[in-house]
């Protein structure tokens, strides 16, 4: 699948994938812009296999590769308690 795009047309703005509207219509192009990102962030996600502990999670994407219980198990200096 291609990339979100906006597309303008009589003053509404309309997120766009592969030529087909997906969302809106949003009324000023920053409310657009961000619905875009936040599809965009969410197209990203699927599931990986934490670094840690190796359980399965729902990933932001190729940056986050803990999970949130070991995250939250890491102390202030970097460290794994």
């Amino acid at each position: 699948m291609g990339a979100f795009s906006i597309r303008g047309q009589h003053g509404r703005f309309y997120i766009t994938r592969d030529g087909d509207d997906v969302a809106g219509p949003y009324w000023s192009k920053d409310s657009a812009d961000v619905a875009q990102d936040r599809l965009e962030r969410k197209a990203k996600e699927r599931e990986r296999k934490c670094i840690t502990c190796t359980e399965a999670f729902l990933s932001e994407g190729p940056h986050n590769r803990m999970c949130n219980g070991c995250r939250s198990r890491i102390s202030d200096d970097g460290v794994a308690v």
